[in-house]
């Protein structure tokens, strides 16, 4: 049992673990991502804050409550937006990243939803939509 609640009535949500895989190159900032399916979207789910590392070759995990039951993710809208500041352009700031995978498994009901990206390229600020899934639920 789950003690995380939506923040509106009817206070209920389903739960999902998301886990994505940065590529090759460290980088600071904030990951935003949609789920689509055949009735619909999610609302865009804060994966990192703008303050995060974002660590090459590592996974970063977080569950978050949606409002509805998505049975069939079939695409997931991607979007980056690096730190900003005078000196976070020097060195460790990307103006892109690459991710390896993007893993959304619906914790209640067991099932999984992978996405196998094998470094795709998400510019800062472009929404990227990735339909790469497969069929197994890993990569």
């Amino acid at each position: 049992m789950f003690l995380d609640t939506l923040s509106v009535a009817p206070f209920f949500g389903y739960h999902y673990l998301v886990t994505v895989v940065f590529g090759t190159r460290d980088s600071i900032g904030q990951l935003l991502l949609t789920g689509h399916d055949s009735t619909g979207r999610t609302h865009p789910i804060l994966i990192t804050s703008s303050e995060e590392q974002l660590r090459a070759g590592m996974p970063h995990s977080k569950v978050v409550i949606l409002e509805r039951r998505f049975a069939n993710i079939k695409s997931i809208d991607v979007v980056y937006v690096k730190k900003r500041g005078f000196l976070f352009g020097l060195g460790r700031v990307l103006d892109e990243i690459t991710l390896t995978s993007i893993t959304v498994e619906n914790i209640q009901a067991n099932n999984k939803f992978a996405f196998c990206l094998g470094g795709l390229r998400f510019p800062d600020r472009v929404s990227v939509t990735t339909t790469l899934r497969t069929a197994s639920g890993t990569c």
